[in-house]
């Protein structure tokens, strides 16, 4: 995931400086992660993970405030710029990997257009997601080690589980049933930071799923293909009919393996 994150943040570093000045971009770099008392907190990955506040504003968004926003006029620049924050996220060597994020990583992109009013800009993020853990691959973790995965593992679920109530709420809609059932985007700091992806209309979202070619994983690149199947079928947008269903997403995907 984050190489394939690392070569994404490349191409949008390259591709957003095509002409010079007609573009102005912030970026704001902060990663969700365990910390001591075992609390989830907000680290500002470009002022030494220096903790800051994910808040609600009153545009209904929910804002990281308090972190250091550097702006960029060049590819060099923001590339150096996603290079120093990165190197701040949190990572430990486990049983799996040598070098495994122990933090959800986000980029932020405030993207403007000087002197060019008819456009309106907006914010793009890249949101790198920790990998969930399995029990067999944490019998050498120390107690801090366990405490950050089941942070990652408590947010991840929090994630499924809102799409899987997005899903089913849009179900019931479409068959006339029940009232909609509440969607715990609360439930952690990684789903309250994302609602947006999930209820906003005009909100675009893309999602790259991680498959393992192993035999010994096909469990877990079918279970990731079910939740993100179940995400791609609850986007707001889908609601008003277009969207397939969950199970036929599902099944195309299987298929195509």
């Amino acid at each position: 995931k984050t190489y394939t994150t690392s070569g994404v943040l490349d191409r949008l570093a390259a591709e957003l400086f095509v002409e010079d000045g007609a573009v102005s971009v912030s970026v704001l770099c902060y990663e969700i992660a365990g910390a001591r008392g075992g609390r989830e907190a907000v680290f500002d990955l470009l002022a030494e993970r220096k903790s800051v506040k994910c808040l609600t504003g009153e545009d209904g968004r929910v804002h990281v405030c308090g972190a250091q926003v550097i702006q960029c006029s060049s590819t060099e620049q923001l590339r150096n710029t996603f290079a120093d924050a990165l190197k701040c996220r949190s990572s430990e060597s486990t049983e799996r990997n040598d070098a495994s994020s122990r933090s959800h990583a986000i980029v932020e992109l405030q993207v403007g257009f000087p002197g060019r009013p008819e456009l309106s800009g907006g914010v793009l993020r890249v949101v790198d997601l920790a990998g969930s853990e399995r029990n067999f691959e944490t019998q050498m973790h120390t107690r801090q080690m366990a405490e950050r995965g089941g942070h990652i593992n408590y947010s991840l679920l929090m994630l499924k589980e809102c799409a899987r109530i997005m899903h089913l709420n849009r179900q019931r809609l479409e068959e006339g049933g029940a009232k909609p059932q509440h969607v715990p985007f609360r439930s952690s700091t990684l789903t309250h930071l994302l609602r947006c992806c999930f209820e906003d209309e005009s909100h675009r979202t893309a999602v790259v799923a991680t498959l393992s070619p192993s035999p010994v994983d096909v469990e877990h690149s079918l279970n990731t293909l079910q939740h993100v199947s179940m995400m791609r079928a609850s986007r707001a947008s889908g609601w008003r009919g277009t969207n397939p269903s969950a199970s036929a997403v599902h099944a195309e995907a299987v298929d195509s393996l």
